[in-house]
């Protein structure tokens, strides 16, 4: 599994949600893109080149949208990290 490495923005950001999506994305949501950040969400061309984006549905039907950047890390070690 990759390492997450957060905007300091992030924190801001998720404070606006409710307490049950917070708990949704941190669960849920966060540890499915680290899990394999090549193969999740869609990735983005042109001036978003290099971020990919992954979209979900909340449980009150509110489409949601993360936008992340990545990088592959080759080598017989098994870490990496998001940016």
């Amino acid at each position: 599994m990759y390492q997450p490495k957060f905007h300091p923005k992030v924190d801001k950001d998720l404070s606006k949600f409710d307490k049950n999506l917070r708990k949704d994305i941190r669960d849920k949501h966060i540890p499915k893109i680290l899990q394999n950040p090549h193969n999740v969400g869609k990735t983005l061309t042109g001036k978003l080149a290099g971020l990919k984006s992954y979209s979900f549905t909340t449980i009150r039907k509110i489409p949601m949208k993360m936008i992340f950047p990545y990088m592959m890390i080759h080598s017989n070690n098994t870490t990496g990290m998001l940016k």
